[in-house]
């Protein structure tokens, strides 16, 4: 678990550098649920930062604006990762559809050896949703949403 927790803030501070340019991209682009996770969690990274930063001349005012700020940021990252959960678990189940769809378009007269062999595409679709359940790789999200934004802007 502290393997976990490390690693996590290490690629919190990494999102960092990416999210800001991102997050001015996501605006009217924020139908991708895994960008808008991935911007939650720079936000609450740079939300629990300030909170981190305030000292003892900090004011009670000050306190409370940025505990504010991470308990808003953390339902934010919530409600996006319960978006990036269910956009995956789409993802599995039409995966599962085409390869039921495959099992009821074959004929009666194919043989099990070729039945098998012709899943091979279906079982590969199964698999990747299947891999990619639960995982984000926000780097790479950030990097393409970054890159996307500054071909629109190059046009």
């Amino acid at each position: 678990m502290i393997k976990t927790r490390a690693t996590l803030g290490v690629s919190l501070a990494l999102l960092l550098t990416t999210s800001v340019s991102a997050t001015a991209f996501a605006v009217g682009h924020n139908d991708d649920p895994e960008l808008a996770f991935c911007q939650s969690v720079g936000e609450l990274s740079m939300s629990v930062g300030s909170l981190a930063a305030l000292d003892a001349s900090s004011t009670v005012g000050e306190f409370e604006t940025a505990v504010d700020s991470v308990s808003e940021a953390s339902d934010a990252v919530r409600e996006n990762l319960r978006a990036v959960l269910e956009a995956q678990g789409d993802e599995i189940q039409t995966a599962v559809d085409g390869l039921r769809d495959y099992r009821d378009s074959i004929g009666d007269d194919v043989t099990i050896e070729a039945a098998v062999q012709g899943t091979g595409p279906a079982v590969a679709d199964v698999a990747r949703a299947f891999a990619s359940a639960g995982n984000v790789d926000c780097q790479a999200v950030l990097a393409e949403a970054a890159a996307q934004q500054a071909m629109e802007e190059s046009q």
